[in-house]
């Protein structure tokens, strides 16, 4: 993982280095496949998505079932809202739990950051991923970090201009019910 740190230069900047990097194709990860007992992760990127100018709620965070493809699942993990100060580099771990799996995705903060920007872009950390339930019901689980780019972890913090301060991690539990698979056509009873 890449160490960021806010550039010394002018405060435009930083702003124009991150709409550019908002406005990039998602990052897909290379070779982030995964088998446990309850399923498999099969395809896995991350995006930053710049955050709509009407009011947005405080709460962004969730997992949706976008669709399903045959066997496959395929989810939208949106995280919490985020600002300049943050990198849009998000740190993605993966492990296998009794019933599923979890994802933890690690957000860094600028350590130079000290409560407020001129020039705010606020913008959400997302993960488009596909799973394969291997049992009827398989719980998927995301966790959300934020850590300073000196490595120290926070249990809280502020994203301006007027979001309330967010309580980390921030974890979500989603079940996903195996798609089931077409029943096999019935063949006419046999006559005597």
């Amino acid at each position: 993982m890449k160490k960021w740190a806010a550039p010394l230069v002018p405060t435009v900047m930083p702003t124009l280095a991150l709409i550019l990097a908002l406005t990039l194709a998602p990052t897909r990860a290379p070779a982030l496949e995964l088998d446990c007992a309850a399923g498999a992760l099969r395809d896995l990127s991350v995006a930053a998505e710049p955050l709509p100018a009407a009011p947005a709620p405080a709460a962004q965070e969730a997992i949706t079932l976008v669709a399903t493809r045959g066997a496959t699942a395929h989810l939208l993990v949106r995280g919490p809202i985020l600002g300049s100060m943050d990198a849009p580099d998000v740190a993605i771990a993966l492990s296998c739990t009794r019933k599923g799996m979890l994802a933890t995705a690690t957000i860094t903060r600028s350590a130079n950051y000290r409560g407020a920007l001129r020039q705010n872009q606020n913008w959400l950390p997302s993960i488009s991923l596909a799973l394969i339930p291997q049992r009827p019901e398989m719980l998927f689980q995301a966790r959300w970090e934020m850590r300073l780019s000196t490595g120290a972890m926070l249990d809280r913090a502020k994203t301006p201009p007027a979001f309330p301060a967010r309580r980390y991690p921030i974890s979500l539990t989603k079940t996903i019910i195996a798609p089931s698979a077409p029943a096999a056509p019935v063949a006419p009873a046999a006559s005597r």
